[in-house]
């Protein structure tokens, strides 16, 4: 979901599709619809098909990865679900 900095929804977009196990998340694409859009303020969803729905490794750390890319272009993650 893409937010102006008022919170105000842009956009609410599908960035990415995996399989059961995965998805690739490419931080380039989420970065480039942000400034498209004129984001300030992100929040990224992914869901757990299995039932277990607390984060992993691999989501703690793709999501530190995405907050440290896009500080860099002034786009904030307010959540990650």
């Amino acid at each position: 979901m893409f937010l102006d900095d008022l919170g105000k929804m842009l956009a609410f977009e599908t960035v990415s599709e995996g399989s059961m196990e995965a998805v690739g998340v490419n931080i380039r694409t989420i970065a480039q619809r942000a400034l498209q859009l004129k984001s300030n303020l992100i929040i990224l969803a992914h869901n757990h098909p299995g039932s277990i729905a607390v984060p992993s490794a691999e989501d703690v750390a793709i999501t530190a990865n995405c907050k440290e890319a896009l500080n860099l272009l002034s786009v904030r993650i307010c959540d990650h679900i």
